[in-house]
């Protein structure tokens, strides 16, 4: 299996939990798109306008404690790469 990004050293670690190493994936969800429109205060475009496709990756712990990762992929950007969103979810 091919991996999308090279291995590294950074990580999050909170007040209780460690997310620097042994990550598993525990899921990825169905990928899904949604229209993002904003508009920039400066710049060539000012005004953006991107279909996007999403896909959300839940890593596990050592301790078992969930990390979700949304992926965006903008269709317009393709050759510019991956952005990525890391919304943070409550622990049970």
């Amino acid at each position: 299996m091919k991996s999308c990004r090279p291995k590294s050293p950074l990580g999050l670690r909170c007040n209780d939990q460690d997310f620097e190493k042994n990550l598993s994936l525990h899921s990825a969800g169905k990928a899904y798109s949604q229209r993002e429109k904003y508009q920039l205060f400066a710049g060539v475009q000012p005004k953006v306008n991107h279909l996007l496709n999403f896909r959300r990756l839940t890593f596990h712990n050592s301790q078992g404690a969930p990390l979700e990762i949304d992926l965006a992929l903008a269709m317009k950007v393709l050759r510019s790469g991956i952005v990525s969103r890391e919304p943070m979810t409550p622990f049970a």
